[in-house]
């Protein structure tokens, strides 16, 4: 059920298009992004929808993860490096996730992510 709702949570905020009713969303995040992760470790069937809702959100609604952002690169770095995942496809959105934040969201990820950037070329 749960992963069922993030994907649809995650469906509905890409679909948004007004300024205004995105910022009510942004508490949200930590729960979607805690979701996303469970849903990864559990190996559920949904992992690969699930992730690419999230993914979705990164790519029109970027601006929403400015807060959350080091617990959202965590989670990519989390997924891109996991040993035993049977489908290589979740590595690869994984590592999506940092490349469209840093595509969609250029100033934002320089400024807050380049912390990262050692851990993210390795």
């Amino acid at each position: 059920v749960r992963f069922g709702a993030c994907k649809a949570t995650t469906a509905f905020i890409s679909a948004m298009r007004q300024d205004p009713g995105r910022a009510a969303f942004i508490p949200v995040i930590p729960q979607l992004i805690q979701v996303t992760a469970e849903c990864i470790e559990l190996h559920s069937d949904e992992a690969s929808s699930v992730l690419e809702g999230f993914l979705d959100v990164c790519e029109k609604q970027p601006r929403l993860m400015r807060d959350h952002l080091p617990r959202v690169i965590d989670l990519s770095l989390k997924i891109s490096s996991l040993e035993g995942l049977e489908d290589e496809k979740l590595r690869q959105l994984g590592l999506d996730i940092v490349v469209t934040l840093a595509e969609e969201a250029p100033t934002m990820m320089r400024k807050r992510g380049g912390q990262y950037i050692s851990q993210i070329v390795q």
